[in-house]
């Protein structure tokens, strides 16, 4: 889990962990907050420096990094909030680095047959032994 604190417009990193491309729903993230965010609708904001994007907190002011901002690696993974009350308030906190998206396991071609090695190649060209008809097999090569 990511925690983050939010002192007014300052957003401090308190504990972040390693987070990897392609990830969906994996990352959750908690917001503790002072009591200048009190009443207020708060909303977080995950940028890797391309897509932007805006997710409500719920009523413990956790989330997920969404996964649109987790697809590019060795992109720069930042998060915002900002808080409104009615149409006079607003509170934007600066941005904090959760760090590097390290670049995430995805999943390779399906299998194909191993390229057949000598061994392999002359067994396919001398056939099945059990299909020759003599009755002396010891003395073949």
């Amino acid at each position: 889990m990511l925690i983050l604190e939010a002192d007014k417009n300052n957003l401090k990193v308190l504990q972040k962990e390693l987070v990897t491309s392609g990830s969906v729903n994996v990352y959750p993230v908690e917001f503790r907050l002072n009591e200048d965010w009190d009443g207020m609708n708060r909303v977080a904001v995950f940028t890797n420096g391309i897509e932007m994007i805006s997710i409500p907190l719920d009523g413990t002011n956790q989330c997920q990094i969404p996964w649109e901002v987790m697809t590019e690696p060795n992109r720069q993974l930042r998060v915002g909030i900002f808080g409104t009350e009615g149409e006079t308030v607003v509170l934007p906190t600066i941005w904090a680095n959760l760090g590097i998206i390290q670049q995430g396991t995805t999943m390779g071609d399906e299998p194909q047959e191993p390229t057949p090695g000598i061994y392999q190649n002359l067994q396919r060209m001398i056939g099945n032994l059990a299909d020759l008809t003599t009755e002396h097999r010891d003395s073949l090569v």
